[in-house]
């Protein structure tokens, strides 16, 4: 409890304080931490982000950081990555691109991280923007502080993940690369292989974007790194076939058929029959009377 009359004895005006104080004030630090915005919540609580279009690289400096800082402001509060690789990776989904520099620069010395909006190639478009220069300033210090807490975050998701998988492979006799990586996306899986300036694949990231967990591939196991999860793809695609049972057809009684048993048993001759033997009279026997 606490009055509205202030130690020199001056009142304090209250009226309408949630909507001139309190609400300002709330909308600070939900930019400032990068919390859950309350306005809109009422017509959907799922927030999803939508891809930024190349086009608002066009608009000028105001248009692009709005798009670069919605992206990057849900990506840091809804994705469970655990390092800045597969942090880009997310944001590479959404047409956005973290950039540390090269490793002789200053900028990477100075652990300084810009912002740019891509086109569909991935190539940087518009003004890179620092991180510094957003409302949640996404610092490198910020990205990696998340780390450790999300490795934990994403544990509960990583059996779901490997089963969701399993299905797609389950389905295939042999799969091909391209297939499974459009299969998976069906099941809201994105599947980002890694790979060097000579075009081999040294790594291969899944972005679950269902529980919006990230995992490299052998965080999930030994046979999801990239090049034995390769190793089970094929040069072509064969579905696995199940036979089929034939839908069962009606029957019914059918008529006995004729025979010619009893025809047969009345035809068979006894012409030798076997002679019986007849029973034998018994004799009385005679009892002498005994006279006196």
């Amino acid at each position: 409890m606490t009055t509205n009359i202030q130690a020199d004895g001056k009142r304090i005006d209250i009226h309408g304080l949630g909507r001139t104080l309190s609400e300002t004030a709330r909308k600070d630090l939900e930019i400032e931490h990068g919390l859950i915005k309350a306005e809109g919540r009422n017509r959907s609580e799922a927030i999803s982000i939508t891809a930024v279009s190349i086009e608002t690289a066009n608009y000028g400096k105001v248009p692009t950081k709005k798009a670069i800082y919605s992206v990057v402001a849900e990506v840091m509060r809804s994705y469970k990555f655990t390092s800045f690789a597969e942090y880009n990776v997310v944001l590479k989904q959404f047409n956005v691109v973290a950039d540390r520099g090269k490793e002789d620069t200053l900028m990477f010395e100075k652990r300084g991280l810009v912002y740019s909006i891509t086109d569909k190639n991935g190539n940087r478009v518009g003004i890179p923007f620092k991180a510094s220069d957003l409302a949640t300033r996404p610092t490198l210090d910020s990205v990696e502080k998340k780390f450790e807490r999300n490795a934990q975050k994403r544990k509960p998701y990583k059996e779901g993940l490997i089963k969701r998988i399993e299905q797609v492979f389950s389905r295939y006799e042999t799969i091909t690369k391209s297939t499974l990586v459009a299969e998976l996306k069906n099941q809201g899986i994105a599947l980002i292989l890694r790979q060097n300036d000579q075009g081999l694949v040294y790594g291969a990231i899944f972005i679950d974007h269902k529980s919006k967990s990230v995992f490299k591939g052998s965080d999930l196991g030994r046979e999801y790194g990239a090049k034995a999860f390769l190793d089970r793809c094929g040069n072509m695609d064969r579905p696995k076939t199940y036979l089929k049972t034939s839908e069962q057809t009606k029957s019914y009684l059918k008529p006995i058929n004729s025979t010619n048993y009893l025809k047969q048993l009345m035809e068979i001759s006894n012409t030798d029959p076997v002679p019986t033997v007849g029973q034998r009279k018994k004799k009385r026997k005679k009892y002498r009377g005994f006279s006196r």
